[in-house]
């Protein structure tokens, strides 16, 4: 129950702090985005990956079984590739994007 916890609390505080960049759903970033480095964006690039990390850890906790760790496994992969392709889009959208990463991590901060 904590992971689920911290991912919707994670979740919100990236949303709120995305709002000022002009939040939206797809990755593209929008014509009048700016860069936020504030909030949970201070210590990790991808908080909304990261939220949805521990929610599904959280449920996976509940009751193991092999499919649902095929899935997870499944849903890493497929998070890694778009994370990836949106840094790459970041990049070119933001010139201070490489400064950016340079102090913050992807997922996990201090850690990833």
């Amino acid at each position: 129950m904590v992971f689920i916890l911290l991912a919707i609390t994670l979740a919100i505080w990236a949303i709120l702090s995305m709002m000022k960049g002009k939040f939206r759903i797809s990755p593209i970033p929008a014509d009048e985005a700016v860069l936020i480095s504030e909030g949970p964006y201070k210590w990790i690039r991808h908080p909304m990956y990261s939220a949805i990390f521990l929610g599904v850890i959280g449920l996976f906790t509940f009751h193991f079984s092999w499919i649902k760790l095929g899935l997870f496994l499944a849903l890493v992969i497929v998070l890694s590739i778009k994370l990836k392709w949106e840094e790459k889009m970041l990049s070119k959208k933001f010139s201070d994007y490489q400064a950016y990463k340079k102090h913050t991590k992807r997922i996990i901060p201090f850690i990833i």
